[in-house]
């Protein structure tokens, strides 16, 4: 049976030790913002996740990236709260939490995006291969998703940019990272530009 406890001051230290930044997140925009409160979940005497009073739930059986490379990069993004890694070339680096659409499983990985005029983008580029990285069309299925930018982990809203609005938001990127220009160039694979809109 699932008992959900509010976090105050008897064990928000418990919340921090097992969710880290997203625990502190949720506390801080509780207190300062007046936002929804923040509980930890148990099933019985097991800590087995944690949510907002309001039912929005985080995920807590996430798995990272399969690929070493990836993986390195993750385990010092989360280390170092985003000061590292470094892209060659000072391209912006965040972490990307999403949904398996047949899975149902939580799954991380870190990618070149930035915030552009309120909200975030990425570049589904797979190094201009001929077909989407994994993570989109998992994104596409279940847009729910969570970005960790720095310290901060907030819940997002995927979409894919409209024809319309792909150039300018492409030549953005392009700019932060310029072997973008090539990888469109690279496949007759329409490159996605996703933007991801923070859940107020």
């Amino acid at each position: 049976m699932i008992r959900v406890v509010p976090i105050d001051r008897g064990n928000w230290r418990e919340a921090v030790a097992a969710f880290g930044n997203p625990a502190l997140e949720l506390m801080a925009r509780a207190y300062v913002f007046g936002e929804p409160a923040p509980a930890l979940e148990y099933d019985g005497d097991e800590l087995v996740g944690l949510r907002t009073l309001d039912g929005m739930e985080y995920p807590t059986d996430v798995i990272d990236s399969s690929e070493p490379w990836v993986k390195r990069q993750i385990d010092e993004y989360v280390a170092t709260d985003g000061a590292a890694p470094k892209f060659p070339g000072g391209a912006p680096l965040v972490l990307l939490t999403y949904q398996g659409r047949k899975s149902g499983q939580w799954r991380r990985t870190c990618l070149i995006g930035a915030e552009h005029n309120g909200v975030y983008l990425l570049v589904a580029s797979y190094g201009g291969a001929d077909k989407h990285p994994a993570w989109y069309p998992n994104l596409v299925e279940n847009p729910s998703a969570w970005l960790q930018v720095g310290p901060d982990v907030i819940p997002v809203v995927a979409s894919t940019a409209t024809p319309e609005e792909k150039p300018a938001l492409y030549e953005f990127m392009t700019g932060l990272y310029s072997g973008y220009a090539e990888y469109q160039q690279k496949t007759s694979r329409d490159i996605p530009v996703v933007i991801l809109t923070p859940v107020p």
